[in-house]
C-alpha cells in the first residue's frame, strides 16, 4: 500500500485536499532535481571544463542525480518517428543542448537501439504526440557498461557541445500549466487565512472556496459533495486557540487508493501564530483514510514555514505520519 496516494492531510485541513498538496510538494522537488543536473552538464560544456576529467565528470552527475531513476521531469520532444513495424524513435531535450535518448539496451547507445518496441504502454500516448510538444516523464538513466573511468557512471556520447544521454522512458504525459501557486505560498495562505479569522473574532470559510483557494482541483461530483458540507466554523476560546467545526453530509471521496470517509461532524481545536499553525482533530470527529480492512484517522496537523508534520492515528498511524519539508 502507498500511503501518501490516500492518508496524509491537507495542510489547511482536510484530508481531502492532501493529495493535491503532496503532488505540489513533490512537483517542486523533481523540478529542483532536473535544474541541478542540468547546471551540472552545462558547466561542462563552458570553456576550460575540458581540463576536468571523466571521473570529474561522473562524480558530477552521480552527485546531481542521486539516482539512476527521475520522476515528473519535463521536456520538449525534439524528435519521434514510428517505423514501419511500430517501433518509436524518441528523443527529449531538457536543457540547452542536453539531450535523452530512449534506449532499452544497457551500454549499447546507439541510434539503432533508441527504439520504443510496437505494442509497449507508452505508444499510447506517444501516437497523439509529435516533435515540439512539451511533456513531463519518468525514466531511468542507463549505466556505462563500457570500459574505463566512465564506467558504472551515466552512458552516452560525452559530447560536451551536444551531449547526449542513454535514458529509459517508463511514462510519459503531456505537460500540464505550471501551478499558479508553489507549496510554500499554499502553506502561507492556509495559514494566513486561519490567524485573520482567529484576530477578527472568529468566522466561517466555505468549504469550497477553500479547496479553490487551496488550488485544489474540483473534479466530477465532488464539487457539489464540498458545497453541500457547508462552512469551516472557527470559534477563538484564548488568546492564540479556539474550536472548529465543519458539518454536513457523511461522504466517501475516492482517491487514487481507497477512498477517505469524512463523518457528519468534523471538530477539534486549533491554536496560530506568525510562527505555526496546529490542528488537532476530536477522536470520533475526524477524517479517515480506508483501504479494504485498514483505517486511518487524521490526528492532527502541524504546520510552520519550514514544514508540515501530519500525525495519522490507528495501529499503522507512526508508520504512515509524515513530516513534509516547506521548500
Amino acid at each position: 500500500m502507498r500511503p501518501r496516494s490516500v492518508l496524509h492531510a491537507l495542510l489547511g485541513f482536510t484530508l481531502l485536499y492532501t493529495q493535491c498538496l503532496i503532488a505540489g510538494n513533490d512537483a517542486e522537488k523533481n523540478r529542483k532535481a532536473e535544474e541541478r543536473f542540468i547546471a551540472v552538464v552545462q558547466s561542462f560544456s563552458d570553456k576550460g571544463s575540458a581540463r576536468r576529467t571523466v571521473e570529474d565528470r561522473k562524480d558530477a552527475m552521480a552527485k546531481a542525480l542521486g539516482g539512476f531513476e527521475v520522476h515528473g521531469w519535463t521536456g520538449v520532444i525534439t524528435e519521434l518517428n514510428q517505423l514501419e513495424n511500430g517501433d518509436y524513435v524518441l528523443a527529449l531535450a531538457i536543457g540547452e543542448p542536453i539531450l535523452l535518448r530512449n534506449t532499452g539496451v544497457e551500454g549499447e547507445y546507439d541510434s539503432k537501439s533508441a527504439l520504443i518496441q510496437a505494442g509497449s504502454p507508452l505508444c499510447v500516448p506517444l501516437g497523439r504526440m509529435k516533435p515540439g510538444q512539451k511533456v513531463a516523464f519518468d525514466g531511468v538513466f542507463l549505466r556505462d557498461k563500457a570500459k574505463g573511468p566512465n564506467k558504472g557512471g551515466l552512458a552516452g556520447n560525452w559530447n560536451l557541445e551536444q551531449p547526449e544521454f542513454a535514458f529509459q522512458v517508463v511514462k510519459i504525459k503531456f505537460q500540464k500549466p505550471p501551478p499558479l501557486k508553489t507549496w510554500k505560498q499554499i502553506v502561507a495562505e492556509a495559514r494566513n487565512q486561519i490567524l485573520t479569522l482567529h484576530q477578527a473574532g472568529g468566522g466561517k470559510l466555505s468549504l469550497l472556496d477553500f479547496a479553490r483557494t487551496m488550488g485544489f482541483k474540483i473534479k466530477g461530483d465532488t464539487e457539489p459533495m464540498l458545497r453541500d458540507r457547508g462552512d469551516l466554523v472557527f470559534k477563538p476560546a484564548g488568546d492564540n486557540s479556539g474550536e472548529f467545526t465543519n458539518e454536513g453530509p457523511e461522504l466517501e471521496i475516492k482517491a487514487n487508493v481507497g477512498h477517505i470517509k469524512i463523518p457528519k461532524l468534523v471538530s477539534g481545536t486549533y491554536t496560530c501564530s506568525d510562527e505555526s499553525t496546529v490542528l488537532k482533530f476530536s477522536k470520533n470527529h475526524t477524517f479517515t483514510g480506508k483501504l479494504t480492512i485498514i483505517s486511518a484517522p487524521l490526528e492532527s496537523i502541524t504546520a510552520s514555514d519550514k514544514k508540515v508534520d501530519v500525525k495519522i492515528g490507528g495501529i499503522f498511524g507512526g508508520a504512515l505520519s509524515r513530516s513534509l519539508p516547506v521548500e
